[in-house]
């Protein structure tokens, strides 16, 4: 499971590039993920705005484990598989594992600490939550947040695609994504253009009369239905 999920997290961008302004987070949650240090609670919330690398981030921590920690490591992407992963250690006694848990809100984490209550010395959580605002977590919590300037993202995008999309102004696609790094490596990767904003990769991408274009402006909303508990309404 390690090598499936590392080949795929990977394949973007081969070559990492650390952030030093999330080492805090990174001395915290290599704590956490290690199973000799002992643990207050199961999961731990790693948080901060979408399209940063923080999945990647979990994983490159993961790494520095060692190759025995990295064969307990489950990556899920959904809640119900967590849940599902979670349950299946709990009841188990003979079982560890390090459970990487993907596009996990705050009712899934409730449910991840209620389901791995008193089994912190065995099985130990990262719950990835795409937080666009720093909060609404127990602390201490690791947040990243997106980098201060273009000089990562640019550092990024010249280890991993410096040579091949040599054609392209990696300082102007770096720029256009606003720290970004998921959007300004597959502007890379396309290798077709590089926009002046995102609106222009936009209405290139997804016309502004598609359905495509539609349903993403729609998503785009979700994070902003139903924060006081309005769902049905709205």
């Amino acid at each position: 499971h390690w090598e499936a999920w590392s080949e795929s997290i990977c394949r973007q961008s081969p070559h990492y590039v650390p952030n030093v302004d999330w080492d805090g987070a990174r001395a915290l949650l290599l704590k956490h993920v290690d199973l000799r240090n002992p643990a207050v609670r199961a999961v731990e919330r790693l948080a901060g705005p979408a399209g940063i690398g923080k999945t990647r981030f979990a994983r490159e921590v993961l790494v520095d484990l060692g190759e025995g920690a990295q064969s307990l490591v489950v990556y899920t992407f959904s809640e119900a598989a967590a849940l599902s992963v979670a349950s299946r250690l709990a009841n188990d006694e003979h079982l560890s594992g390090i459970l990487v848990a993907d596009e996990c809100s705050a009712k899934a984490r409730a449910d991840l600490e209620e389901t791995l209550h008193g089994q912190s010395s065995r099985v130990r959580v990262v719950a990835i939550d795409n937080q666009a605002l720093r909060g609404g977590g127990v602390a201490p919590q690791a947040w990243l947040g997106r980098p201060k300037d273009d000089r990562l993202v640019l550092e990024i995008l010249h280890q991993n695609y410096g040579q091949k999309e040599a054609g392209q102004n990696l300082a102007e696609i770096a720029r256009v994504s606003g720290g970004y790094v998921r959007f300004a490596l597959t502007v890379c990767q396309q290798g077709d253009f590089a926009p002046a904003s995102i609106q222009q990769y936009l209405d290139k991408h997804f016309p502004p009369d598609s359905e495509n274009r539609r349903v993403l402006e729609l998503l785009s909303l979700v994070t902003h239905v139903a924060r006081h508990g309005a769902e049905g309404q709205e």
